[in-house]
């Protein structure tokens, strides 16, 4: 039986992102890590550790502040080549929540990102809130047979 690993993190604060600038989101700290794949020296990524390739779940969870103008999306990145996102126009007065998520088949050695865009005509805030946003994680579904 495959034993649970996986890796979920989020932020202490919120993360100002700049208008019309793709920005690497920074995950300040971990919710669990089972198997050591993240390293607080590299707050941007997660790493795929030796000896767990194999087919993982890759998710994160964005709220944005509110704001009326642009529009907004999230990627994530396998070795800096984008294998998903989601983009959406705002809501008049609310906050935003975005949520992306992938199967995908990792090797040791790979790094995950995520990166955010925002289009607003200012600075604006992914939101914290303790329980459930800002959310980046992965969860190693089934391991690669050699």
């Amino acid at each position: 039986m495959l034993a649970y690993q996986g890796v979920l993190l989020t932020r202490s604060t919120s993360q100002t992102i700049s208008n019309d600038t793709e920005t690497t989101v920074s995950w300040t700290a971990e919710k669990h890590d089972v198997g050591a794949y993240h390293e607080s020296s590299q707050p941007t990524w997660i790493l795929v550790p030796t000896d767990l390739g194999g087919t993982y779940n890759i998710y994160a969870s964005i709220n944005w502040e509110a704001h009326a103008v642009g529009y907004r999306w999230i990627k994530i990145l396998v070795n800096d080549v984008v294998i998903t996102e989601n983009i959406r126009s705002t809501y008049p007065t609310y906050e935003m929540t975005q949520f992306v998520s992938v199967p995908w088949l990792l090797v040791e050695g790979d790094v995950i990102t995520i990166k955010v865009y925002q289009a607003s005509g200012g600075d604006l805030d992914i939101v914290r809130y303790d329980a459930y946003t800002p959310l980046f994680g992965i969860d190693l579904m089934g391991n690669i047979e050699i």
